[in-house]
């Protein structure tokens, strides 16, 4: 199941509970994606413009991971990054 709402501030996408769970929200050119995968959670943040790179912050049990170049996520976290990206 997955929730969709409608604000002023933006169109959010979210999914059900449980271990996993992504929202999505698009607001005035901008938006922001965040997802929680088994241990590792996903926040993605810029513009719907795809010309210019997103920032992509990756958090995987203590390990942080923050870059705005895709081919900087490591391996193991690439194919949910495009997953989410595609959304």
């Amino acid at each position: 199941m997955v929730n969709i709402s409608i604000s002023p501030s933006g169109v959010v996408i979210g999914g059900a509970g449980g271990a996993n769970s992504t929202s999505v929200i698009v607001s005035n050119g901008d938006f922001t994606i965040r997802s929680k995968q088994g241990d590792a959670s996903y926040t993605i943040t810029g513009l719907t413009d795809p010309a210019t790179a997103p920032k992509v912050v990756i958090r995987d049990g203590d390990k942080v991971i923050e870059t705005d170049d895709l081919k900087k996520v490591p391996e193991e976290h690439r194919a949910a990054v495009e997953r989410l990206l595609k959304m």
